[in-house]
C-alpha cells in the first residue's frame, strides 16, 4: 500500500508539472489567457453560487414562510449546507455533492406540489376546517395572517408560490451545474490558488487582510439587528481587530489553538443564531416567550430585517467553515502548528498588510495548485493511518510502517515540487505575468505595486489612522467617555504618534473596544426594551452625557441603516487603530534610510509652500462666516497679522518674499489654538444649554463635525506647517529664485494687482472714512506707479497700505461681533446720530465682511510686494539682460508703440471723457489744449491721470453727505457717485500707468546697429513717410476740413470752408511745403476745429438751469428770425428747427466724433512738423559748430542734411 500511495502521488505531481507546462505555453497568447481567466471566473463563480447562494436561496425561502413548518425546512436546509461544508476537506466540493442537489431537488418539487394542491383545495373551501394546521405546516401560505396577499381570499394570486418556486429552482440550478467525477482533478487544478496559497501559509489569523475582512463582516452582521448574537460576533470582531495591533501573537505558539477556539464558538453562535430565529418565530412559541426575549434571541419584528442579517451569518459561516478548517487540515498533514508554520515559511514582508501580503500573491500558480493536489490526494491517507502529531509514535508494525511510508511520500513530494520550481524558471513568462506582456510594462508594473506598498506602509505608519479613528469616535459618539479619545487626536497633531510608548497604543486600543463592547450591549438593552429615540446631538441626558448612547436617534431615515452606520463607524476606527498600532513596529526602520527623489522633494517643497495661504484662506472665511464672527474668529484674525509680522522679518534667503512662512512656535501656536477651540465646542455640545455668540460657542443639532470641522481643517494645515518647518523643508524656487515665473509676475503685475484690491474697497458699499483714506492711497499709488515706479516711494506707500489695513482689519471685525453692535447702540443710538453710523459704517453689513476679507488679501500682499522691491537688485540687473535677448522684429515693435503711445493714449481718453457733464468739459478742455499745443505730449498720461484723481476724491467726498446738494446739482457738476462714470475715471488712470509702461519698457531696450535687411529697409521707408507726411501735411488736413463741412452745414462750416478757401488762395495748396509753413497752417486748421468742438460740447453741456436756461427750437422760433413767418406755425417751427441745427444747439454726437478724428489727425502732423522743425534746428546747430571748429568750411554732407532734413533726423 505504501508504494501504491508513492506512485500514486508522483503521478499526480508529475501530471500537474505537465499541466503547469501546457498552460504556460497556452497563455503565451492573448487569446490562450484571456480563455484561461474566464475559465478561473467561472470556476469561482460557481464556488460563490454554491457557497453562498445556493444556502442563501433556501434561507430566504424560509424566512418568506417564517413561523411555519416550511420556513423551518427550508432554513435547516441552508443550515445542513452550510454544516456539510465542514467536511469540504473529506467531502470534495459542493459542486460534485450530485445525491445532495437531487434529494434537495426533489424534497423542494414534492413541496411545490404539495403548495399547488393546498391552494387548489383552499381555493374551493376544503379546507375551511383545518385552518390552524394549514397555517402551522404554511404550504402556499395558507391561513399565514398578513402579508402582501392578505386580501387574495380566493387564493388566485400565483405569486403565492414564490418562496416553493424559487427553492425548486434553485434545487434544480444546483443540480445542472454540479460538476461530474471526471471533472474533479480540473476543478481542483483551476482553483482559487490565492486562497489555497493564503491558507496553506498559516490561515487567516496570519494576514491581516483576512483578519480585516472577517472582522467587518461580523460586525456588519451584528449592526443590523442588536441581540444576544451579534454581542458574540461583536466580540469576535474586536477579538480579531486586537490581534492585528499584536503582531507579536501570529508567531505565538497558541496561534493555532486560539484559531480553533475562534472558530468552532463563532460557527455554533451562527447556527444557534439561525436555529434561534427558526424556532421562536413559532406563533405559539412566539406568544409564549416574554416580549423582551424575543428581540434579545434574535427574532426581529420584520422579516426584512431578520433575513438580512441571516444573510451576514450565512457568509460568515462560508468564511468559517469554508476556509479555516482548511487550515487546520493541512497543518494536520503536514504535522506542523500553525506557528511554526508561519514564522519559517512565510516571508518577513507578509506580517504586515501593507506589504500587500507579498508571500502570498508573489508564489507561483503552479505551486499553489500542485500543493492543493498533493495535500488533498494524500489527505484521507494520512488521517486513516493515524500520522497526525497526536497520534504518536505507538501503535504496532503496521502503523510504523505506515508512518514511515508516508514520510517517504511526503520527501517525494517536496522533491517532485522542487524539480517543478527549477523547470518553471526556464518556462516563458513571469510568475504573474503572461509572456506576451512585454518586459517593460511588467518592470513598470512591478514598481508602481512597490511604490504604492511604500506609500501604503508611510501612511499605516503616520499619524493620520490614529488621529482619525479618535476622531470618529469622538465625532460619532460625543461624551465623556470619548472626551480623551478626542485630547489623544489633538496631541497627535503637536507630537507624532511615533514617540507614543506602545503600551499607551495598547491602553488606547484596549479602551476603544471595551467601551464598543460596552455600548452595543447597551443597544442590545435597548432594543429588548424599546425605549424612546435619543435627540443627539441636540440634547443630552447624564446617561448619554457619560456615554451610553441608543442607535436609535430622532431624525433617522431607517433604523436598519443608522444601526448599520454607527456599528460601522465604531468597526472601522477599531481597525484604523490596529492598523496604526501594527505599523509602528515597521515604520522606524522602514523610513530611517529613506531617500526621496529630487522630483518627490521638490513637490512636496510647493505643495507646504502654497499651504500656507490656503490655510489663512480657510481661517478668514470661517472668521466671516455667520457662525465664525465671535471672540474665536476674533483670535484668528489677530492670528494672520502675527504670522504676516513674524515672516515679514525672516532672512530672504530662508523666506524668499513668502510673508507667511514665519517661524515654527507662530504655526504651533494656530495648532494650539485651534485644537483649544475644538475642545471647547465638544465640551459645549455636551453640557451646554444654547449657542453663545459672544464666544463663538455653537450648538448644533445634526452631527458635531458641523461645528468643528473647520477647526480641524485649520488644525491639520497648521501642524503640516510646523512639521514642515521643524523638518527645515526649504522654500521652492519659485518663491526665492529672481528670475523664476512667479517672481516676473509680481515684479511686473504686483503692483496693479494691488492697485485692483484697493479700488475694491472704495467702490464696494457701504461708503465710509476708512474707503476713502484707502481712495486717498489707491491715487497715491497711481501717481507713484506713473511718475516714477522704481522710486523709494513705492515701498513706502506699501508700508502704508499694509498698515492701515492691519490696524483697520481688528477694528472692524469687533464692531461685527453681536455683543459689540448691542453696546454701540446703547452708546451710539443709530436714530439719533444717522451721519455717524453712516459714515463709519457701523451696521452690521455683508458687504462689509467682504471689505474685510480683501483687507486681509492686502496685508499678505503688500508685505509679499514690499520684500521684492526692497532688494530688486537681482530682478533689476537680469531685466535688461532679458530685454536685450528680446527678438529685433519685438523691439522694433515695442518702440513705435513707444514713439505711438502718447497720440493714442489721447484718442482713447477722449472718448472715455464723454459724459457731457461740468467736469467732463473741462477734461476735455485740457485734452483739446494739449492736443493743439503739440508739445510736451509726454505728461499727456499725467494729465489725464491728475483729472481723474482729483474727479474721484471729489465725487467719493461728496457722496458721504458731509455737505447737502441735490442729486441733480450732483449730477451736472459730475460728482454724482456712479458705476459708469468711475468705471471711466479708473479706466483713465489704468490707461495713464500703461502708457507709461510701455514709454519705460522701450526705454530698457538698445538700438541695435547692426540691423538686417528687413530693419533697414523699415528704416529707409519710414523716413520717407516722415517726409512726405511734413510736406503734405496741412494739404490732407485741408482736405479732412473740406470733407466733413460738406456732410454737416452750421455755422462753423463757413468758417472751415474759409480757412480751405484762404489755404488755396495762398497759393501753398499747390506746392510741397516745407516743415516751418506747413507747422503754421495746420496750428490755424487745429484752432478752428478745436474752438467748434469746444462750442458744441459747451452747447451740450450748457449752464446750470438756475443761471441761464438752454434755448431751443421753441424759443428761436418766438424770436426774430422767424418773424417774417407771421401766418404759418408750420413754419415757424421748421425755422426754428433749422437755426437750432445750424448753431449746433442740438446734440449731434456722430458728428463730435468725426470732429475730433480730424482733430486729432491734424494734431498728430501738426506733432510731426514740430518734430522736424527741433531736428533741423538741432542739425543746423550742429552744422554750425562744426563750421566753426573747422574754420568755417561745410562738408557736402552737411549741405545735404540741410537740404533734406528729414533724411537727416530719420532715426528720430
Amino acid at each position: 500500500s505504501r508504494r501504491g500511495f508513492d506512485r500514486q502521488l508522483t503521478s499526480q505531481t508529475n501530471g500537474m508539472g505537465n499541466h503547469h507546462g501546457a498552460r504556460n505555453r497556452g497563455r503565451s497568447t492573448l487569446g490562450g489567457w484571456l480563455c484561461y481567466h474566464f475559465r478561473l471566473l467561472l470556476n469561482i463563480l460557481r464556488r460563490a453560487w454554491y457557497g453562498y447562494v445556493y444556502p442563501v436561496s433556501f434561507l430566504l425561502a424560509g424566512f418568506w414562510r417564517r413561523g411555519t413548518v416550511l420556513g423551518g425546512l427550508y432554513s435547516l436546509t441552508a443550515l445542513g449546507l452550510q454544516l456539510r461544508m465542514a467536511g469540504r476537506p473529506r467531502l470534495g466540493e459542493p459542486s460534485l455533492w450530485r445525491r445532495t442537489h437531487s434529494i434537495i431537488f426533489v424534497a423542494c418539487l414534492l413541496l411545490l406540489i404539495g403548495g399547488i394542491t393546498v391552494i387548489v383545495l383552499a381555493g374551493q373551501g376544503s379546507l375551511d376546517d383545518d385552518t390552524q394546521v394549514t397555517r402551522i405546516i404554511g404550504l402556499g401560505g395558507v391561513g399565514m395572517p398578513g402579508g402582501p396577499f392578505a386580501d387574495d381570499t380566493k387564493y388566485r394570486n400565483p405569486l403565492r408560490l414564490l418562496p416553493e418556486v424559487v427553492a425548486c429552482a434553485v434545487g434544480l440550478i444546483g443540480v445542472v451545474l454540479g460538476s461530474r467525477e471526471d471533472l474533479r482533478r480540473q476543478t481542483e487544478r483551476e482553483g482559487d490558488g490565492e486562497v489555497v496559497a493564503a491558507l496553506s501559509n498559516g490561515g487567516p489569523l496570519a494576514h491581516g487582510f483576512w483578519v480585516t475582512m472577517v472582522g467587518l463582516l461580523l460586525t456588519t452582521a451584528s449592526a443590523v439587528h442588536c441581540n444576544a448574537f451579534g454581542a458574540v460576533y461583536t466580540m469576535a470582531a474586536y477579538y480579531l481587530m486586537f490581534r492585528i495591533s499584536r503582531p507579536s501573537d501570529r508567531c505565538s505558539g497558541g496561534s493555532a489553538g486560539t484559531l480553533l477556539v475562534l472558530r468552532r464558538c463563532v460557527w455554533c453562535t451562527a447556527a444557534l443564531h439561525v436555529v434561534s430565529v427558526c424556532v421562536f418565530s413559532a406563533p405559539g412559541i412566539a406568544d409564549a416567550m416574554p416580549a423582551q426575549a424575543l428581540p434579545v434571541l434574535g427574532v426581529a419584528s420584520q422579516s426584512g430585517v431578520a433575513f438580512v442579517q441571516m444573510s451576514f451569518v450565512f457568509a460568515i459561516l462560508e468564511v468559517v467553515v469554508g476556509t479555516w478548517p482548511n487550515t487546520e487540515a493541512l497543518h494536520r498533514d503536514r504535522g506542523l502548528s500553525a506557528s511554526s508554520d508561519y514564522c519559517s515559511e512565510i516571508p518577513e514582508e507578509s506580517n504586515d498588510l501593507e506589504a500587500g501580503a507579498d508571500g502570498v500573491l508573489a508564489t507561483p500558480m503552479s505551486s499553489r495548485h500542485s500543493s492543493l493536489s498533493v495535500h488533498e490526494a494524500g489527505g484521507s491517507h494520512l488521517a486513516s493511518s493515524g500520522s497526525s502529531p497526536q497520534a504518536g509514535g505507538g501503535g504496532g508494525p503496521r502503523r510504523r510502517r505506515a508512518q514511515s511510508g508516508n514520510s517517504r511520500g511526503h520527501a517525494a513530494a517536496q522533491r517532485q515540487q522542487t524539480r517543478l520550481r527549477r523547470s518553471r524558471s526556464t518556462l516563458p513568462g513571469d510568475q504573474n505575468y503572461p509572456s506576451f506582456i512585454p518586459v517593460s510594462v511588467r518592470e513598470n508594473c512591478e514598481k508602481l505595486l512597490e511604490g504604492a506598498g511604500r506609500q501604503f506602509r508611510g501612511l499605516r505608519g503616520s499619524s493620520l489612522l490614529p488621529s482619525l479613528s479618535a476622531l470618529m469616535w469622538a465625532t460619532v459618539w460625543p461624551s465623556l467617555a470619548t472626551l480623551p479619545l478626542l485630547v489623544f487626536a489633538l496631541t497627535v497633531l503637536h507630537v507624532s504618534v511615533s514617540r507614543f510608548p506602545s503600551a499607551l497604543m495598547h491602553i488606547i486600543m484596549m479602551y476603544q473596544l471595551l467601551f464598543g463592547m460596552v455600548l452595543y450591549c447597551f443597544n442590545v438593552y435597548c432594543t429588548a426594551y424599546d425605549t424612546p429615540l435619543s435627540n443627539i446631538p441636540g440634547e443630552y441626558t447624564w446617561l448619554e452625557r457619560g456615554g451610553l448612547q441608543s442607535y436609535g436617534r430622532a431624525g433617522n431615515v431607517s433604523d436598519v441603516l443608522a444601526h448599520m452606520w454607527y456599528a460601522m463607524t465604531q468597526a472601522c476606527a477599531v481597525v484604523l487603530f490596529a492598523l496604526a498600532t501594527d505599523a509602528r513596529r515597521t515604520r522606524e526602520s522602514s523610513m530611517s534610510d529613506k531617500r526621496w527623489p529630487s522630483g518627490i522633494v521638490s513637490l512636496a517643497r510647493s505643495v507646504v509652500a502654497f499651504m500656507r495661504p490656503l490655510t489663512v484662506l480657510v481661517i478668514i472665511s470661517w472668521a466671516l462666516s455667520a457662525e465664525g464672527v465671535s471672540l474665536f474668529g476674533f483670535g484668528y484674525t489677530m492670528w494672520i497679522l502675527l504670522i504676516v509680522v513674524s515672516g515679514s522679518c525672516r532672512p530672504d534667503p530662508l523666506a524668499g518674499w513668502d510673508v507667511l512662512r514665519g517661524r515654527a512656535v507662530v504655526w504651533k501656536a494656530l495648532v494650539m489654538y485651534s485644537s483649544a477651540v475644538m475642545l471647547g465646542l465638544f465640551c459645549w455640545q455636551i453640557f451646554g444649554r444654547r449657542s453663545e455668540e459672544l464666544y463663538g460657542l455653537e450648538r448644533t443639532s445634526w452631527s458635531l463635525w458641523q461645528t468643528i470641522w473647520p477647526h480641524l481643517l485649520i488644525s491639520v494645515l497648521a501642524a503640516l506647517q510646523t512639521r514642515a518647518l521643524q523638518a527645515k523643508i526649504q522654500q521652492p524656487r519659485a518663491l526665492i529664485g529672481s528670475t523664476s515665473p512667479l517672481g516676473w509676475f509680481l515684479w511686473a503685475s504686483g503692483m496693479f494687482m494691488q492697485m485692483s484690491l484697493m479700488f475694491v474697497i472704495v467702490m464696494v458699499p457701504p461708503k465710509s472714512l476708512d474707503s476713502f483714506i484707502f481712495l486717498l492711497l489707491f491715487i497715491c499709488v497711481v501717481a507713484v506707479e506713473q511718475v516714477c515706479g522704481q522710486s523709494v516711494w513705492r515701498v513706502r506707500l506699501l508700508f502704508a497700505t499694509g498698515l492701515t489695513a492691519a490696524i483697520l482689519l481688528p477694528i472692524r471685525y469687533a464692531i461685527l461681533i453681536p455683543r459689540a453692535q448691542s453696546w454701540l447702540q446703547t452708546i451710539i443710538p443709530a436714530d439719533r446720530h444717522p451721519l455717524i453710523w453712516e459714515t463709519l459704517a457701523l451696521e452690521e453689513d455683508v458687504r462689509v465682511k467682504v471689505k474685510l476679507f480683501v483687507w486681509v488679501c492686502i496685508v499678505v500682499l503688500s508685505g509679499a510686494l514690499r520684500r521684492i522691491f526692497l532688494n530688486p537688485a537681482c530682478l533689476a540687473s537680469a531685466r535688461p539682460e532679458v530685454a536685450r535677448k528680446r527678438p529685433p522684429l519685438l523691439a522694433r515693435m515695442l518702440k513705435e508703440a513707444a514713439r505711438w503711445s502718447m497720440s493714442l493714449m489721447m484718442f482713447v481718453a477722449y472718448f472715455l471723457m464723454l459724459r457731457h457733464d461740468a467736469a467732463s468739459l473741462v477734461q476735455i478742455s485740457l485734452l483739446l489744449a494739449m492736443l493743439v499745443c503739440g508739445r510736451y505730449w509726454e505728461f499727456a498720461g499725467a494729465l489725464t491721470s491728475v483729472c481723474a484723481t482729483g474727479l474721484l476724491v471729489a465725487q467719493y467726498w461728496w457722496d458721504l453727505k458731509f455737505v447737502d446738494m441735490e442729486d441733480q446739482t450732483k449730477k451736472y457738476w459730475g460728482l454724482k457717485w456712479e458705476w459708469s462714470s468711475v468705471a471711466l475715471e479708473v479706466a483713465l488712470l489704468f490707461l495713464g500707468i500703461l502708457q507709461r509702461s510701455v514709454q519705460r519698457a522701450a526705454l530698457l531696450l538698445t538700438d541695435v546697429k547692426n540691423l538686417d535687411a528687413t530693419g533697414k529697409r523699415w528704416r529707409y521707408w519710414r523716413g520717407i513717410i516722415r517726409v512726405e507726411l511734413v510736406a503734405y501735411g496741412a494739404h490732407l488736413a485741408a482736405a479732412l476740413m473740406m470733407l466733413l463741412a460738406l456732410f454737416r452745414s452750421s455755422a462753423w462750416s463757413l468758417l472751415w470752408v474759409g480757412v480751405v478757401v484762404a489755404f488755396r488762395i495762398s497759393g501753398d495748396s499747390s506746392r510741397r511745403l516745407s516743415a516751418a509753413r506747413s507747422n503754421r497752417w495746420l496750428w490755424t486748421m487745429a484752432l478752428v476745429q478745436a474752438g467748434c468742438l469746444l462750442s458744441r460740447f459747451l452747447a451740450s453741456v450748457w449752464f446750470p438751469s438756475d443761471m441761464m436756461r438752454k434755448p431751443t427750437a421753441e424759443d428761436i422760433s418766438a424770436s426774430a428770425v422767424c418773424d417774417w413767418l407771421v401766418d404759418r406755425e408750420r413754419e415757424r417751427h421748421d425755422c426754428g428747427k433749422a437755426w437750432e441745427l445750424w448753431l449746433d444747439l442740438a446734440e449731434h454726437r456722430w458728428h463730435l466724433t468725426y470732429t475730433f478724428i480730424v482733430l486729432w489727425a491734424t494734431c498728430v502732423l501738426r506733432h510731426l512738423c514740430l518734430a522736424e522743425m527741433q531736428n533741423q534746428a538741432n542739425a543746423a546747430k550742429a552744422v554750425a559748430s562744426a563750421a566753426a571748429l573747422a574754420g568755417g568750411a561745410t562738408s557736402p554732407q552737411a549741405d545735404v542734411a540741410i537740404g533734406q532734413p528729414g533724411l537727416a533726423a530719420d532715426g528720430q
